[in-house]
């Protein structure tokens, strides 16, 4: 390493302060090879060849994509044996089969969160044929016609976006933060794509789709295997056993089908629990005047055990917010204890017990800090010299999902946002301290953390009740300047007014809100 520091320190000194110089510099360092990163076997030892790193990478995944194992208990053994029967007697009917579709090679890129050195820190790119591809979105196409998701389901949806996800949750924590008991549980699902076992052919039977269209999708998720590729080595191909196919356009879908039965708002709504989950995590919200008991999570773990569902209950974490002075005894989950934290991060978003969002806002300012390489060009005109890096850098971490913890901020936590915004722009323009603030902010044609995140919010809202327009069938004035096809199938919305007083209680009532 000392030679390898040594080689590049002399390197970086050769080149001079001249552009032409800087740039053979840039060009040298991005040309050269990409290290090599050896991998940790079973036994601990390092593996550098390539044909090792394949083998280990390839066993990897292969445990990735087998089904969890069953749980024993009475209730779930009977209900697998079931499932199993019906599903195996429905793919014994005869059909013609589909051509076959080449395997993709799985490449593997390096997540250093877990450090680069294990299998477990490598995430696989699949790299599918255009036949594939246009396959399953004629799929997915014929699949939502008929299938109609849940109100809690968000991600991957028009109108359900994560920010709208955080919205409700936030505002289920806050609506009662002052009166009761407002216990939180996130769970964290082992291997979301690849843990949806056999049992979503059971499932797509007992929807509203054709057993035909069944069968088709069925058929392009039995028999498929992959094989990993590290530079020059390949791996040999392995089976796949569960689990949906990595990159394609139906995981989400065909995901989203596995876990719409889960217990939700719909079902517990009696008894003052209010659950809402993405595609990536579950939460649920409990609102009560009693003490928590330590079987508020038994019908969340009778469902994962029923349906091979695993939890990691070491990344699961449970908040409790409101009026509660005494901690209660820790949840169980699975047989496990649920540890009780002072704050949670969810989706990129930091939730403290004070619902006052202090961590997020130092989390954002941390991560809105001007960096050196956001410095502007001197070929860029003086307007746009400092738009650029602040638009696309700063100001996208600055106000990451905004509308939905922005309006939980005390007023000095604003101010810090904006004071740190007027920080990055008179960084990035150089300005002196004789500056206003306001000025460098109206040269730049910039507006205030408030009001940008008052017109996302708007146009967030907007985009939800046009969702929602376009889902019910709901009548709208054509649009000119389309085609012929679309106007006969499509229809444009209705145009609403930016600032019309009943476009947001509206669009609270659509997402879930009193």
């Amino acid at each position: 390493m000392d030679v390898q520091g040594r080689r590049l320190g002399e390197t970086i000194e050769q080149a001079g302060e001249d552009w032409k110089s800087l740039h053979l510099l840039c060009r040298r360092l991005t040309r050269s090879p990409a290290p090599e990163c050896p991998l940790f076997d079973k036994t601990g030892t390092l593996r550098f060849a390539a044909k090792d790193r394949v083998k280990i990478l390839a066993e990897h995944l292969e445990e990735q994509f087998t089904p969890h194992t069953p749980s024993d208990t009475p209730e779930a053994a009977p209900h697998h044996v079931q499932v199993e029967r019906l599903v195996e007697e429905f793919l014994m009917a005869p059909v013609p089969p589909l051509p076959e579709l080449e395997d993709g090679p799985c490449h593997c890129h390096t997540e250093s969160r877990q450090g680069p050195r294990l299998a477990t820190s490598q995430r696989p790119i699949t790299l599918l044929s255009h036949i594939a591809k246009l396959f399953e979105r004629i799929a997915l196409r014929r699949l939502l016609r008929h299938l109609t998701p849940r109100q809690e389901q968000f991600g991957f949806r028009s109108g359900h976006s994560t920010t709208l996800q955080l919205a409700r949750v936030l505002h289920h924590m806050a609506a009662e933060h002052n009166r009761v008991v407002v216990p939180s549980v996130f769970l964290d699902i082992e291997g979301v794509r690849p843990s949806v076992a056999p049992g979503l052919v059971f499932k797509l039977l007992n929807t509203q789709i054709p057993p035909a269209l069944v069968r088709t999708v069925a058929s392009f998720l039995e028999g498929r295997s992959f094989f990993v590729a590290v530079e020059d080595a390949t791996s040999d191909p392995r089976p796949i056993h569960a689990g949906v196919p990595q990159g394609s356009c139906l995981s989400p879908c065909l995901y989203g089908v596995y876990t719409d039965d889960i217990p939700t708002l719909a079902v517990n709504y009696r008894t003052g629990r209010r659950t809402s989950y993405s595609r990536y995590t579950l939460t649920t919200v409990r609102t009560s005047h009693h003490p928590v008991g330590l079987t508020w999570l038994r019908p969340k773990s009778r469902w994962l055990n029923k349906w091979r569902v695993a939890v990691n209950v070491t990344k699961t974490a449970a908040l409790l917010t409101g009026q509660q002075r005494t901690m209660p005894p820790k949840l169980r989950l699975r047989g496990q204890d649920v540890e009780w934290q002072t704050k949670v991060r969810y989706l990129g978003v930091q939730i403290d017990r004070s619902m006052r969002m202090a961590a997020q806002v130092e989390q954002v300012i941390h991560q809105a800090e001007p960096r050196e390489h956001a410095a502007p060009s001197a070929s860029i005109a003086p307007a746009a010299q400092g738009q650029t890096p602040y638009k696309g850098y700063i100001r996208s971490r600055l106000t990451y999902a905004a509308p939905a913890w922005y309006a939980l901020c005390s007023t000095s936590q604003r101010k810090r946002i904006q004071a740190q915004q007027s920080i990055a722009l008179r960084m990035i323009v150089g300005a002196g301290r004789y500056v206003l603030n306001d000025v460098i902010a109206r040269d730049l044609c910039i507006e205030t953390v408030k009001e940008f995140i008052q017109r996302i919010a708007r146009r967030m809202l907007t985009s939800l009740i046009r969702a929602h327009m376009d889902s019910s069938g709901t009548s709208h004035r054509r649009t000119r300047g389309r085609r012929a096809a679309d106007r006969s199938s499509e229809k444009s919305p209705k145009r609403l007014p930016p600032n019309s007083e009943a476009e947001p209680a509206r669009a609270r009532r659509l997402i879930g809100f009193p």
